[in-house]
C-alpha cells in the first residue's frame, strides 16, 4: 500500500474509490489521505445499473474525507501535459 501511495503522491495522482469492486480498502483510504491524495469515485460498471455508490459513500464517511480530499479536474491550460507538453515518443 505504502509504495503504491508513494507514486500518487510523488505523481499528483489521485486514487478512485470504486463501488462496483469495493476498493481500496478503508485503511488504504486513510494512509493516502494522510499522504495528501485526492479521491475519485467511479463503478467500472459494464451495465445499465450504476448503483447510488454506496460503497464510495461508506469510505467518505469511514475515512473523513471532505471536499478538500476530492479530486477536481484542471482547466485545460492547467493539466500536466499541456504544461510539459506531450512526451517526444508520442509526438515523434
Amino acid at each position: 500500500m505504502e509504495r503504491v501511495i508513494k507514486v500518487l503522491a510523488a505523481n499528483n495522482i489521485a486514487m478512485e474509490i470504486n463501488a462496483r469492486y469495493k476498493t481500496p480498502n478503508a485503511a488504504m483510504i486513510s494512509l493516502a489521505k494522510k499522504a495528501g491524495i485526492k479521491f475519485s469515485f467511479g463503478t467500472n460498471n459494464a451495465g445499465n445499473e450504476l448503483g447510488q455508490l454506496e460503497y464510495c459513500l461508506k469510505m467518505i464517511a469511514e475515512c473523513g474525507l471532505t471536499p478538500d480530499d476530492i479530486f477536481i479536474p484542471k482547466t485545460n491550460e492547467q493539466k500536466p501535459v499541456m504544461v510539459k507538453g506531450l512526451p517526444k515518443k508520442i509526438t515523434g
